[in-house]
């Protein structure tokens, strides 16, 4: 995956990603990936895989990219990642206490059970990434745990561990999407971000049989949404810098001391103003703007805009 700002990153998912939770929301993807993760286990069919993905997109809750349970016996959550943190591991446990809670919740005999002497069935949890990039310290098959990442090894009421995948065998789907970020690099460098990389991207996966079954049924579907997240980066971009700009040239006039810091408060609404017309929430505004999550409720309260549930 390529390399992009801090704020296009964090005001949406990156045009690879939605590739990668497109592709595995299609049931027959889905075995094969299950497959690869257990090529052991032949006798699970695409009914018995169920999407159990976190995917309250743009606003404060916690997302992942894939999440699916098989059988009612385990749980697979797998994150696409394109820049290297050995934070995926909390990010990991979050996923899955959320998605546990999802599937006590789901399940009144469940939720009852959960308070009472009976003893609550729960499936077991497998945590992967699949890691595109160009980091050399992390290796495929690497396993990550909680403790050893951020307790030097001193053992922790709760651990976890995430492995890492980097690639699969010669032509699977894990190596084909691997191969898809490759190519999706490599066009970018050519051509830059422009309607040119994707259509070179597509043909080349198709010249190369990577993904082709997919492509052959869902082209179209993926050339919308590389363009279209495209240009929703294009346009956070365009607007979060004139708003900047636009800030700094008035507050560069305020030749007092209380004119900068009316200058500051002036920049800082306008920036919520726009982030607000893009429907984001708290946390991701928090970061945008630097400001405490009280700062942003009280400015847009200010702006007469509504918070973000």
């Amino acid at each position: 995956m390529c390399m992009e700002s801090t704020e296009s990153k964090t005001a949406r998912r990156t045009i690879k990603d939605s590739v990668f939770c497109h592709l595995f929301r299609q049931p027959e993807y889905l075995l094969q990936l299950y497959h690869v993760l257990h090529p052991e286990d032949t006798s699970v069919t695409e009914k018995d895989l169920r999407t159990v993905t976190l995917d309250n997109v743009l606003a404060d809750g916690w997302i992942n990219d894939l999440g699916f349970l098989v059988e009612d016996m385990l749980i697979v959550l797998v994150e696409a990642q394109s820049t290297w943190s050995p934070n995926i591991v909390i990010r990991g446990v979050i996923y899955l206490l959320q998605t546990y809670l999802d599937y006590l919740e789901a399940d009144a005999d469940r939720r009852r059970q959960l308070y009472g002497p009976t003893k609550v069935k729960l499936p077991r949890a497998e945590l992967y990434v699949i890691y595109t990039g160009d980091s050399q310290t992390v290796r495929h098959g690497d396993v990550l745990t909680l403790t050893d990442e951020f307790f030097g090894g001193i053992p922790c009421s709760l651990d976890a561990s995430v492995t890492v995948l980097r690639g699969g065998k010669e032509n699977d789907i894990l190596q084909q999407y691997v191969r898809f970020c490759e190519i999706v690099n490599e066009q970018y460098r050519e051509h830059g971000r422009t309607l040119a990389a994707i259509r070179e991207t597509i043909s080349i996966c198709k010249e190369e049989g990577v993904l082709t079954a997919y492509l052959a049924f869902h082209e179209k579907e993926v050339y919308d949404i590389m363009r279209y997240l495209m240009s929703q980066e294009q346009i956070t971009a365009d607007r979060l810098n004139a708003v900047r700009r636009e800030s700094r040239q008035e507050g560069r006039q305020e030749g007092r001391q209380e004119g900068r810091q009316e200058g500051r408060q002036e920049e800082f609404l306008a920036s919520l103003a726009a982030l607000a017309d893009l429907n984001l929430g708290i946390y991701v505004m928090t970061k945008v703007t630097r400001r405490s999550e009280e700062d942003v409720i009280a400015g847009l309260q200010k702006l007469g805009r509504p918070i973000p549930s």
